[in-house]
């Protein structure tokens, strides 16, 4: 739309921000337990976010990279949390899952449903309704994320406690 972007420049764009998918997926494995699941969770939703709005200014080379970079170093991070805490809410695997299951499912409809938010070429309406969703997985994914941390926490907290007894 405007972007005077080659479609090889384009593909450029998309290999080296791609491998910023690899970091992301990473982070989850690199930071261990070190920092709170629920604040990761934030941080991806809020760049995942960021990138959907981005995209409205993708006429500026700048902003389509950063963008891009934002999405693909964020989304992978944020299933790879959410992947973790539906492993420890149900040891047997089927919530995982169904978790995967839903994912496909979105992945297969979402750009169903993506296309039917364009409107005359314009993928304002899309790309600001993709912010929405994400805004919308936030408040639906943050009270059982932060009651499974603080589960963690209170179960921690009397493993230490029995330690401690002599």
């Amino acid at each position: 739309m405007g972007a005077n972007l080659t479609s090889e420049n384009v593909s450029t764009y998309i290999a080296i921000t791609g491998m910023l998918g690899l970091l992301g997926a990473m982070i989850p494995v690199i930071s261990g337990k070190r920092v709170s699941r629920i604040y990761m969770i934030i941080t991806g939703i809020v760049m995942s976010t960021l990138a959907a709005i981005l995209f409205n200014f993708s006429h500026i080379t700048s902003a389509y990279i950063a963008a891009m970079s934002l999405l693909f170093f964020s989304w992978p991070a944020v299933q790879s949390y959410l992947f973790a805490v539906t492993a420890e809410m149900d040891s047997s695997g089927r919530l995982s899952t169904i978790a995967a299951v839903v994912s496909f499912v979105g992945l297969a409809t979402g750009p169903l449903l993506a296309s039917s938010l364009l409107d005359d070429g314009s993928f304002t309406g899309m790309l600001y309704s993709c912010s929405m969703i994400f805004l919308l997985s936030f408040l639906l994914l943050f009270k059982p994320v932060k009651a499974q941390a603080q589960a963690q926490e209170q179960a921690k907290a009397q493993e230490i406690a029995l330690s401690s007894q002599p």
